[in-house]
């Protein structure tokens, strides 16, 4: 069997929007910290700039909301490339 990784900006997404429904605050923690780094990997690559973008972009509006308010409280790299 293959091992599949999913697409950075697909997890990055994905973990901001868990980390939001998390009880637990050391998972929710580290689901912040798991976001900003990758945020600030991804903010460094142009290819995967736009593709969280596009990503972002074909969420449904409640989660872009939380992905956006997510990024507001923890990462300024993704702020600023998110737009917010």
């Amino acid at each position: 069997m293959e091992n599949v990784l999913p697409e950075l900006p697909v997890f990055m997404l994905h973990k901001a929007i868990v980390q939001t429904l998390r009880k637990n605050e050391a998972k929710k923690e580290k689901d912040a910290a798991t976001v900003i780094g990758l945020g600030r990997l991804i903010a460094e690559l142009p290819d995967l700039r736009v593709r969280t973008l596009q990503i972002l972009n074909e969420f449904p509006k409640s989660w872009q909301k939380i992905v956006l308010k997510m990024v507001k409280t923890h990462s300024p790299e993704l702020r600023e490339l998110l737009g917010c």
